[in-house]
C-alpha cells in the first residue's frame, strides 16, 4: 500500500502528504486521501495502506475513518509517547473497513457523547494500545452498535465515564475481542453489552 505522513504542528493539507518532509496538517485530510487511494481501483482494492501521525492535541471530529489503512501514532506531545486527537469521531462513510489505530490519545472535549461512536457503516474497527480520556460529562469512550468484529486491545479508558467505557449496543457483534484494557477512575461500568447484541461468531 501507500504511506502517508501527518504532522499537525508543521504540516500543510495543501502538501502531497508522501513524506515527513511534506505532510499533510490534518488527519481528516489524510482519510480522505487514503480512501480516494483505496476506491480508484482493483489495483488497490486489497491493498493496505498506512498514516503516520504527529500531533500535540489535534482538535477534530472525524466523520469518515481510513477504509483499509492503519493509523499510527508517533512522536510525542509534552510527556506522552501517543499522537493526540480532541474529539468526538462518527465514522459515517460506508464500506468502511478494518481501520486498525495504534498508540493514538483520544481526547474527549467537554459534552455528554461518545468519544468514538461505530455503527453498521463499519466493520473490523481496531484500537490497539490506545487511550481514551474522559471529561466529566463524556458518556462513554467507545459505543459501537452492529458493528462487526472490533477489537480494543491493551488500551487504556481514564475517567468518569457517565455511561460506559465500553459500550457494544443491539445488532451484530460478531467477532468482538475485548481484551487486556485498563479501566481506570471511576466510570459507571467498564463494558456494557446490550441484552439485543447479537455476535454470529464467537466474541471475547
Amino acid at each position: 500500500g501507500v504511506a502517508y505522513f501527518v504532522d499537525n504542528n508543521d504540516g500543510s493539507d495543501s502538501n502531497p502528504g508522501t513524506s515527513w518532509e511534506t505532510p499533510f496538517k490534518t488527519l481528516a485530510k489524510a482519510v480522505s486521501v487514503n480512501n480516494s487511494n483505496i476506491a480508484s481501483g482493483k489495483a488497490t482494492w486489497a491493498k493496505r495502506n498506512v498514516i503516520y501521525y504527529s500531533a500535540d492535541t489535534e482538535t477534530a471530529d472525524l466523520v469518515a475513518f481510513p477504509n483499509k489503512c492503519d493509523v499510527v501514532g508517533c512522536g510525542s506531545y509534552d510527556a506522552n509517547t501517543k499522537a493526540g486527537i480532541t474529539g468526538n469521531h462518527i465514522p459515517v462513510n460506508t464500506g468502511n473497513y478494518g481501520t486498525r489505530f495504534f498508540n493514538i490519545w483520544f481526547k474527549a472535549p467537554a459534552d455528554a457523547s461518545p468519544i468514538v461512536t461505530l455503527a453498521s457503516t463499519t466493520s473490523g474497527c481496531q484500537f490497539i494500545g490506545c487511550t481514551f480520556s474522559a471529561t466529566a460529562t463524556t458518556t462513554i469512550g467507545v459505543q459501537a452498535t452492529a458493528s462487526p468484529f472490533l477489537k480494543i486491545i491493551g488500551c487504556r479508558f481514564e475517567g468518569a465515564y457517565v455511561t460506559a467505557a465500553i459500550s457494544i449496543a443491539a445488532g451484530e457483534a460478531g467477532g468482538t475481542e475485548i481484551v487486556g484494557n485498563d479501566i481506570l477512575g471511576s466510570a459507571a461500568v467498564g463494558v456494557l453489552v446490550n441484552s439485543s447484541a447479537s455476535p454470529s461468531w464467537e466474541a471475547i
